[in-house]
């Protein structure tokens, strides 16, 4: 039971990494092509990747750091969406 607990959560987790990784790349598209502010656009969406990154590997719970990325990215979608 236990095995088949942690095949779950690991397939659980790789789930949301690779969600968090698209939708990642959706927000520095969507920060670099739909800024209105434009010499703003490239270094908003470099940093908005390095903390995405930043926070991937410094964060030590994994879930807290895709909970932490999710966020942002919803973030940016209201933005976007405004």
């Amino acid at each position: 039971m236990k095995d088949r607990l942690l095949w779950l959560r690991t397939l659980a987790l790789l789930l949301g990494w690779l969600l968090l990784f698209g939708a990642t790349l959706w927000a520095i598209g969507a920060i670099y092509f739909d800024l209105p502010i434009g010499w703003l656009r490239t270094p908003l969406a470099l940093v908005y990747g390095a903390a995405i990154l930043a926070l991937l590997i410094l964060v030590k719970r994994r879930g807290l750091a895709l909970g932490a990325g999710a966020l942002a990215f919803l973030l940016v979608l209201i933005w976007w969406l405004s």
